[in-house]
């Protein structure tokens, strides 16, 4: 049977696993949109509630890249998870029309990750515990 420390720490390990395994992944989808960004290519990128491609995937490629990278080390995590969670939720509905089972599966897999890191936090190993030091 597992102890109480010895739960957490387990706990901690696999959120561990899960903030940086899912972060590295949505981090390279971001870096994607930044390249793209950077040539002036948006060209192909949904327009999503009246906002043109560019604003469109400068947000994407904002809460992808950025909040990933924070989400990565754990800081400030489940408020760095947000911003993806809301990019994925419109990913899910506006751009692959709800199809969470065909074209937008990605989507939905990553918003599920994102919405269980911002509600379990970063665990113990992550920038979070050392700031926060919980007692």
């Amino acid at each position: 049977m597992a102890t109480p420390l010895r739960k957490n720490k387990m706990e901690s390990l696999g959120l561990l696993i899960l903030r940086v395994t899912a972060s590295i992944m949505i981090i390279q989808h971001g870096y994607g949109k930044l390249i793209s960004l950077l040539n002036r290519n948006s060209a192909g990128f949904p327009e999503i509630f009246g906002m043109n491609s560019s604003l469109s995937m400068s947000l994407a490629m904002c809460a992808e890249f950025f909040c990933g990278i924070l989400v990565l080390v754990g800081f400030c995590t489940r408020f760095a998870a947000l911003p993806i969670v809301a990019t994925m939720a419109v990913a899910v509905s506006q751009a692959h029309g709800f199809a969470i089972f065909g074209s937008g599966e990605l989507a939905m897999m990553y918003l599920i990750i994102f919405v269980t890191i911002a509600l379990a936090g970063a665990g113990s190993y992550s920038v979070d515990e050392i700031i926060y030091q919980r007692k």
